[in-house]
């Protein structure tokens, strides 16, 4: 049954999104389209704190600790990103030989780059 209910959504979706989103740009503004998925949002969220519980084994499991490692490679990532990011509000952004720095030495080190610089 949760298969079937599943399913449904996936087919139903791809129609009537595009259908409403249309509609709603047509006689209200684009804005509706995303406010629109707000009482869904709340109602995922209450849904999930009712119905949603954790199995006992990791109720009774103490937290990890966090890997030094790991964060130092999510705030690169962030910082890359986000270098990029004001950088590209500048003008001739493409043809800046900073960006395609940033992007390779983030991709090299395993940081990640940005999809805001075209090289």
């Amino acid at each position: 049954m949760t298969l079937a209910a599943f399913a449904i959504g996936v087919v139903v979706a791809p129609i009537l999104g595009p259908t409403l989103g249309g509609w709603l740009t047509d006689h209200y503004t684009w804005r509706w389209a995303f406010y629109i998925n707000i009482p869904v949002g709340v109602l995922t969220v209450f849904m999930t704190n009712q119905f949603v519980e954790d199995p006992p084994y990791i109720r009774s499991a103490r937290p990890g600790r966090i890997d030094a490692v790991l964060m130092r490679n999510v705030g690169g990532s962030v910082g890359i990103s986000m270098v990029t990011a004001l950088l590209a509000r500048q003008s001739q952004i493409h043809q800046s030989d900073l960006i395609s720095r940033l992007n390779l030495g983030g991709a090299s080190t395993g940081r990640g780059g940005s999809c805001c610089s075209r090289g």
